[in-house]
């Protein structure tokens, strides 16, 4: 139940978000997207649990943990984009190391939530081409 009170919740500030950004304008697009993305990605993994909805007991407790990690990561992801926005915008095209891993941290969140809504064939596919030009030049 509280898990329906939260996604509402977060459904209902991106509404009033979209709102306000039609009314006063959007913010710099560093700053909206991601929350935009992070908020939805939120949404997804509390809608779909980790082990489906049906499973009660032990199993249901790893699931929750899991998901409550990846939602904690997330916010970390979004706190080091608020936290350093000015060097961050500053480094676009040349990333330094923490970029990297936030980054890396955002997509393997994205395939997680990939594999939970589409299924494991999309997700390996993506998986493959994200890995693709690592080995592409050689």
């Amino acid at each position: 139940m509280k898990k329906k009170i939260v996604i509402a919740t977060l459904a209902l500030f991106i509404g009033l978000f979209q709102m306000y950004t039609m009314m006063f304008g959007q913010p710099n697009y560093l700053y909206f997207r991601p929350l935009m993305l992070t908020t939805m990605m939120i949404m997804g993994l509390l809608g779909k649990p980790l082990f489906g909805k049906d499973v009660t007991g032990t199993k249901m407790k790893v699931g929750n943990a899991v998901d409550m990690l990846l939602v904690a990561l997330l916010l970390v992801v979004q706190g080091y984009i608020f936290y350093d926005f000015d060097d961050f915008v500053m480094r676009q095209g040349s990333p330094n190391e923490y970029d990297a891993i936030m980054g890396f941290t955002y997509v393997l969140v994205v395939l997680e939530l990939t594999r939970r809504y589409c299924g494991l064939v999309l997700t390996l596919l993506a998986s493959f081409f994200f890995i693709q030009p690592i080995f592409s030049h050689k």
